[in-house]
C-alpha cells in the first residue's frame, strides 16, 4: 500500500508542475510572442474606454496589419 501511495503521489506532483509550467508557457506566448507589447498601453486604454477585450482588439491589429505602423491596404487603409 506505501508503495502504491507514492506512485500516486508522485504523478500528482508531476502533473501539477507539468500544468503550472503550461500555463507560464501559455501566458509567455500569448503576451510576447503573438501580441507584441509595443502597443499595449494604448490597446488598453481603448479596450478600457469602449468596453472591449484586449484580445479583440490585438488580434483585430494582428490580422489587418500585423502590428505594422507603416502598413498601407489595398483600399489605402494606413496604419494598425
Amino acid at each position: 500500500m506505501g508503495a502504491t501511495i507514492k506512485k500516486v503521489i508522485k504523478i500528482i506532483t508531476t502533473v501539477l508542475i507539468t500544468v503550472v509550467i503550461l500555463f507560464f508557457a501559455y501566458y509567455y506566448v500569448e503576451r510576447s510572442i503573438l501580441y507584441p507589447v509595443k502597443y499595449q498601453t494604448e490597446i488598453e486604454r481603448y479596450a478600457e474606454q469602449y468596453d472591449v477585450e484586449v484580445a479583440l482588439i490585438m488580434s483585430i491589429c494582428n490580422v489587418e496589419s500585423r502590428f505594422d505602423s507603416n502598413a498601407v491596404s489595398n483600399k489605402n487603409a494606413k496604419g494598425i
